[in-house]
This record gives C-alpha cells, sequence and structure tokens, in this order.
C-alpha cells in the first residue's frame, strides 16, 4: 500500500507518496484544532484506525480527528469541507446519541434530554 504523508497544495502528489509497511493496513488523515481553527494536518501509514477524536491541552482545547481508508493514495483530500467533516465526529456523542446509545440508556433506566 502507498500513502500520501505531506502536504498535497505546495508538492505535487506523486512526490508524497510512500510506501507502507507490510503491517500498516491504513492511510490516516489526521486533523488538529487549537480553540476550534485548524493548526495541522498529518497523512501517513497507521496501524490501526483511531475511531474516536482525542482532546487535550487543559485550556487549550486541542483536539485531533483522523479519517482512515485502505486503498492506494486515498488520504490525499485537503478541501476545507474534507476537514470540516472529519472535525464534526467530535460532537457527535454529545449532541446526538450513537448508534443503538438510546435502546441501551432505555433499558439500563438511564435518562438523557433527546
Amino acid at each position: 500500500m502507498w500513502c500520501t504523508n505531506e502536504t498535497l497544495l505546495k508538492i505535487p502528489k506523486k512526490e508524497v507518496i510512500k510506501p507502507c509497511a507490510p503491517w500498516e493496513h491504513w492511510c490516516t488523515t489526521a486533523i488538529t484544532t487549537s480553540l476550534n481553527s485548524f493548526t495541522s494536518v498529518s497523512r501517513s501509514c497507521a496501524v490501526r484506525c483511531p475511531i474516536n477524536c482525542e482532546s487535550v491541552g487543559y485550556g487549550q482545547n486541542q483536539v485531533t480527528c483522523a479519517d482512515c481508508c485502505k486503498n492506494n493514495t486515498c488520504n490525499d483530500q485537503f478541501s476545507v469541507d474534507y476537514y470540516k467533516t472529519v472535525m464534526a465526529r467530535q460532537y457527535t456523542g454529545w449532541s446526538q446519541p450513537g448508534a443503538s446509545e438510546k435502546e441501551f440508556n432505555r433499558k439500563s433506566n438511564i435518562r438523557f434530554p433527546y
């Protein structure tokens, strides 16, 4: 597998791909924001695909969300709309229940205001 590993805006795509190790089955794009402003985008090969966003930095609200795929150079998207779609995942669990969450909470007698 080959994954994109650098910026696609300044360097031609053919110059920013690299081979992945045999155990790296994912191409990832990790987008980081700090205080709701985009701060970095990194692309690479990965052993696993993180499904949840990670929040770190007390008082800084630094959040990183990743998008993964399994085809050659599939992590080559760079539009702001794409970044916003990936970053929207950080709010999913807070704004509406996840798959089967309502049913689980009802059966467990857990009440939430949704």
